[in-house]
């Protein structure tokens, strides 16, 4: 499925429009912020035209000044569609996704991963060993990925991987 980005445009105008509604209902920035729930500096910003407003920001200053969709009429927000994935590279000897681009998921990662499993008779043993082991910090990693800034991740391994691990995994295809 593709993803999809909000694309939002803002009129050149709406600065100036911003502007010249909170002039008229009398507003400072500070005051208009204390309404709109927003920095009197980031309003400043506005105004001057160094940030743009997304079309939620201006649905809430008209809200604030009154202004019936004034603002928000400047503000167009557009869905983008990214393309989709580039299709994948196949091996043509076993018909599977050679691994030889990322993931765009982890659905097509694991795909990609047992697909060649399938293909690879050979150490199997040795790679289901040492994947098993690989496996079990997958839980970890989400949470260290995951978890606030602060939060420091803890845990214990019962294995640790070394070199003798990564020479069975190099040596698995009989090649070595």
């Amino acid at each position: 499925m593709p993803t999809k980005l909000a694309n939002v445009q803002v009129h050149p105008q709406f600065r100036h429009r911003l502007r010249e509604l909170r002039e008229r209902a009398g507003l400072s920035l500070r005051a208009l912020g204390a309404l709109s729930n927003y920095s009197h500096s980031y309003l400043h910003d506005l105004e001057r035209g160094v940030k743009q407003p997304t079309a939620d920001t201006a649905a809430r200053l008209d809200g604030a000044l009154s202004a019936d969709g004034q603002l928000t009429t400047l503000v167009t927000s557009q869905l983008a569609t990214l393309a989709p994935p580039a299709p994948p590279v196949v091996d043509a000897r076993y018909g599977v996704d050679a691994g030889l681009r990322f993931a765009p998921d982890w659905h097509q990662g694991i795909d990609n991963a047992t697909g060649l499993w399938r293909w690879n008779a050979r150490g199997r043993g040795v790679l289901r060993d040492v994947g098993f082991s690989a496996a079990l910090f997958i839980t970890p990693a989400m949470r260290w990925l995951t978890s606030p800034s602060g939060e420091q991740p803890t845990g214990t391994g019962d294995r640790l991987v070394g070199p003798p691990d990564i020479d069975a995994i190099a040596g698995a295809d009989g090649e070595t």
